[in-house]
């Protein structure tokens, strides 16, 4: 008895270092999801990587364009002026200049698209250039024969709407917009006989402007694009160039393929 009774105090004591050896058990951390109804099943979870996925965001695109924008002069007037501190106007045909106006433009364009594959936006843009006008007169004015690098400045905008056309890792937009588009040009003038006074000859214009692009994907979120268009409404003009399209969802979630 008395074996048996030393054989037990030390399974008790055994057991007793064991249970002090096992690790504390840590706080069990707040339920991943919580019952927002009584109805069985109804609850909001969280997800991991809900803050910063874009599966859940509206596509949206980015583009960023360098091209050249003409506008025909033949049928057009130009119209100048000599700045805010004058009221004093002049015009003349725009036939007498034999040529189109000319600048290198800048763009950037803001695209939604929406229901498959349609896609609407707005665009901006500014340009810079030099033109070379003759000397002409107009009415009592004289007006100097002008040139140089950088003597003309475009301003081009408006909203446009269009359907892209997918090809796998390429594909082709037909689109048209409603906007207006302008270009002014450095040119001195003066009544005669007096000395010329700098002044700026324009031409503004509302446009209508159907545009085809061809866009390739060398990356899910980068487009490389080339575009051409004209104006509707005065078919002579005509812009073309190259772009860039960055894209907040891959593929623009889906409305590639």
């Amino acid at each position: 008895m008395r074996w048996v009774a030393v054989g037990v105090s030390l399974c008790v004591a055994l057991s007793s270092a064991l249970a002090d050896a096992r690790p504390t058990p840590t706080a069990i951390p707040a339920k991943a999801c919580v019952e927002t109804s009584r109805v069985v099943g109804y609850s909001s979870c969280r997800r991991y990587g809900k803050g910063w996925t874009l599966e859940s965001s509206p596509p949206f695109t980015f583009e960023l364009a360098l091209g050249a924008s003409f506008m025909n002069t033949s049928t057009r007037t130009m119209r100048g002026s000599f700045g805010k501190k004058s009221k004093d106007t002049f015009s003349y045909p725009g036939s007498v200049i034999g040529h189109s106006l000319g600048v290198a433009t800048l763009g950037t364009r803001f695209i939604f698209p929406f229901v498959s594959w349609f896609y609407a936006g707005f665009a901006l843009e500014l340009g810079a250039g030099g033109n070379t006008l003759p000397r002409t007169t107009a009415g009592p004015y004289w007006v100097a024969s002008t040139t140089g690098w950088v003597n003309s400045f475009g301003f081009a905008g408006g909203a446009f709407g269009g359907v892209r056309i997918p090809l796998g890792y390429a594909s082709f937009r037909l689109e048209s917009s409603v906007g207006g588009r302008a270009i002014w040009v450095s040119q001195s003038a003066a009544p005669l006989p007096k000395a010329p006074q700098a002044a700026t000859v324009s031409i503004e214009t509302g446009a209508i402007e159907p545009r085809a692009s061809l866009d390739l994907w060398p990356a899910p979120w980068l487009t490389t694009s080339a575009f051409i268009g004209f104006d509707a409404l005065h078919p002579k003009d005509f812009f073309g160039g190259m772009s860039l399209g960055f894209h907040a969802r891959s593929y623009d979630g889906g409305f590639l393929f």
